[in-house]
């Protein structure tokens, strides 16, 4: 049995007892138990409570607290809290003997912060499994079913050997969890007929029911016979870990029984016969290399430096963090520099002429042209009342209303139903098909069982017909079946030279496979019955077994194929149903179903082959709703909800929704959440007529001190000299715009 850890050396005192804590780390689950070496075994002194977990800061309260009660219940007189500990780990934190790196980070942080000191670890299945092998004195044969809260673990033990484990997420059908865990052992035909529950936080007698109940032919689970279910002792696991520790640590010879404050032991549901008898003995566990598990053997992983450990990937580059601009800044477009403009008018010097006629053409030139003056300053005094034009824009302190709506679609109704919340919901439907070829994953054991005949000898005083298919087993563990009935007689002759009854009948391997070739002379047990009174013997060798391994079809590769190629037509089909539906409308993708119209695989499961042909047609249904429906529904909802002072845009409207379920009658509930986005109300004309032919400094003023406005932009075009420029003396030349502030 190969059972992983790594365990430092340490050194005790004569007289006084050194104490140690066992945390167990289940998927999600830990508990714990204080435990020493008296007398050369190692001795529960007390049980942590059994605690849940989920994230890893609830793991170090779980572990914290589970640790203080299991030293708070220890009655030893000279007991001082221990700092050292020995990990049970799940088999998917191990990683070829290693610990995996981020469980490594995770178990040291775990250590500094409880001021703990890591001595080693072992795989909780794979102690169980060595624990088992020392009650039972043979390497066991079994199923491991460990529960978790939400978790199984799934493990196969064969002759002592951890095969694999696997997790799975529970559900209410424990039978059907079992069957899916072992269904992940592709390569096992048979399984074990005994399956073991560990783990004592749950209501195992009633599980165990469950498991007997269970169809395991219907969920393609094979055993040689109905399997049976024993319950462990809540603290099994505990003891099996602390037990390995201890063999470690120093020459142990077992484990004490009986704890200070026993724990009710639940009643096996179904016991189960021992495997053949094999050699027990255990051979000895050798320490680590340095630094193969994230702890270093003989030091304290608290007190490694990091270059000590594994390397660990890099740590992602660290961003800047981007300066965001809170205040809001309005942009004023005004003249950079003002252009300074200086009038000079000519002066005149003249004296009256005389009026002749060249005296009155100059004064007619001279009048017409101050006319033309006059004209052009009242023209340019015009345009500068009347033409100028500003554009003034508002951030408003945003305001937000959300709100939660119980909608129903119905894909039978012409027109929305306001009243009772119910929008039309037309369905859209396609056929698509198509076809795709996947690569098998499969494997599969073909050949020809060892065949032959045996003896079977009847050292009973009744003659014994054993039916066809009866197995009779080697002492190495090949299994055989009769080929037919055979009736051996009694036994025969005197007290002092008694002769067993014998009868030949012909065999045939359970497997194919060379294994089955034995060499004559070779033994063989008949059921349940002991070789004293039933033995069977080949005086001539077994032969013909061969074997190969040959590709083929899984049923996981099917399941694969048509999910893939499902996929792949949904996707299809909503690009082409999206280009069907009319402007506005939108598909409800969770009301999305399939209908399979025609589905052909070229080969079937357990069939050899390296690739495996999916043709697939799918009739595609989806309903669809319009987006104007859906809003001016809301809006109707909302309006009572909406403050006096503010206004409601639906084209500023955020929603999402929820499909809560599909109704038998083919209506769709949804939840829809409305975020609407308030704009303050403002008096347009007043604000317009107020800013007209105001400085740009006093028409910012002005603004900034109206209500709920957050930041403003202007602009006054064209742009004239700063001591000149205004606001429109014109408020309809004025266009003012509300937005929302960020």
């Amino acid at each position: 049995m190969e059972v992983t850890k790594i365990f430092n050396r340490l050194q005790k005192t004569e007289h006084t007892p050194e104490y140690y804590f066992v945390l167990q780390i289940g998927p999600d689950i830990v508990k714990s138990a204080v435990w020493t070496i008296d007398q050369s075994k190692v001795k529960i002194l007390s049980l942590g409570e059994t605690l849940d977990w989920e994230t890893e800061d609830r793991l170090l309260s779980a572990v914290d607290a589970t640790l203080s009660s299991a030293s708070e219940r220890v009655t030893a007189p000279s007991f001082s809290e221990p700092n050292k500990v020995i990990f049970g780990l799940p088999k998917d934190w191990v990683d070829a003997d290693k610990i995996i790196t981020t469980k490594v980070n995770l178990l040291k942080d775990l250590s500094q912060k409880l001021d703990l000191k890591p001595v080693g670890f072992v795989v909780t299945p794979e102690a169980i499994t060595f624990h088992l092998k020392n009650l039972e004195g043979v390497p066991p044969t079994v199923i491991l079913a460990g529960l978790g809260k939400q978790n199984l673990t799934v493990s196969l033990v064969n002759l002592g050997k951890l095969e694999g484990s696997h997790l799975v997420v529970r559900s209410d059908n424990l039978g059907a969890d079992l069957a899916e865990g072992l269904s992940h052992f592709a390569a096992v035909s048979y399984f074990p007929s005994r399956i073991l529950l560990y783990n004592g936080n749950h209501n195992l007698e009633e599980l165990g029911q469950q498991l007997i109940n269970f169809s395991w032919n219907s969920a393609g689970i094979n055993f040689l016979h109905l399997p049976k279910v024993e319950i462990l002792p809540p603290d099994f696991d505990l003891k099996a870990t602390a037990l390995a520790g201890g063999q470690e640590l120093g020459q142990v010879q077992g484990l004490e029984e009986t704890p200070p404050a026993p724990q009710p032991v639940p009643p096996l549901v179904s016991p189960s016969p021992l495997e053949p008898e094999i050699p027990d003995e255990v051979p000895p566990l050798s320490p680590p290399a340095k630094n193969s598990l994230g702890f270093v053997y003989n030091q304290d992983i608290t007190q490694i430096t990091p270059e000590a450990l594994p390397s660990l990937p890099p740590d992602e580059p660290q961003l800047e963090p981007e300066v965001i601009q809170s205040d809001f800044e309005p942009a004023f477009v005004v003249p950079k520099q003002p252009v300074k403009i200086k009038l000079k008018l000519p002066q005149f010097h003249f004296h009256l002429p005389h009026p002749t006629f060249i005296n009155r053409r100059i004064w007619l030139i001279l009048g017409v042209a101050l006319i033309c003056l006059f004209a052009l300053g009242g023209g340019l005094l015009y345009a500068y009342w009347n033409y100028p034009t500003a554009s003034v824009t508002l951030y408003t302190q945003p305001k937000f209303l959300e709100k939660d709506f119980d909608v129903k679609l119905d894909p039978n109704l012409d027109a929305p139903d306001t009243s009772k919340f119910i929008l039309p919901a037309p369905t859209a439907k396609i056929a698509q098909e198509g076809e795709k070829t996947l690569t098998t994953t499969g494997t599969k054991t073909i050949g020809d069982p060892a065949k032959g005949e045996v003896k079977i000898y009847n050292a009973t005083s009744s003659p014994k017909t054993f039916a066809a298919k009866t197995v009779i087993t080697s002492t190495s563990g090949i299994k055989f079946l009769l080929d037919s009935d055979v009736q051996i007689a009694s036994q025969s002759g005197t007290a002092a030279d008694l002769t067993p009854g014998v009868a030949t009948v012909s065999i045939t391997a359970q497997k194919v496979g060379a294994e089955g070739n034995l060499a004559a002379g070779s033994e063989f047990s008949l059921s349940n019955y002991a070789k004293a009174d039933f033995v069977a013997k080949n005086d001539n060798a077994l032969t013909g077994g061969s074997s190969k391994d040959v590709q083929v079809v899984a049923q996981a590769d099917v399941d694969k194929l048509l999910k893939s190629l499902t996929d792949d037509l949904q996707n299809q089909a909503k690009s082409q149903l999206t280009s069907q539906i009319t402007s506005g409308s939108h598909l409800i993708e969770n009301t999305l179903t399939t209908k399979v119209l025609d589905k052909n695989y070229n080969s079937n499961v357990g069939d050899v082959s390296d690739e495996v042909k999916l043709k697939l047609k799918l009739e595609i249904t989806t309903l669809s709703y319009k987006e104007n429906d859906l809003l001016a529904l809301l809006t109707d909802g909302i309006k009572a909800a909406i403050p006096s002072d503010y206004e409601y845009k639906p084209e500023d409207t955020e929603f999402h929704f929820t499909v809560n379920k599909v109704n038998p009658d083919t209506t769709v509930s949804l939840t829809v959440h409305l975020k609407a986005n308030l704009l303050p109300i403002f008096n347009l004309d007043t604000i317009k007529n107020n800013l007209a032919g105001k400085s740009p400094q006093i028409g910012k003023n002005y603004l900034n001190d109206l209500p709920n406005v957050k930041g403003l932009e202007f602009k006054i075009t064209p742009s004239l000299p700063q001591k000149i420029m205004s606001f429109p003396h014109q408020s309809k030349n004025i266009t003012l715009e509300i937005k929302r502030g960020n």
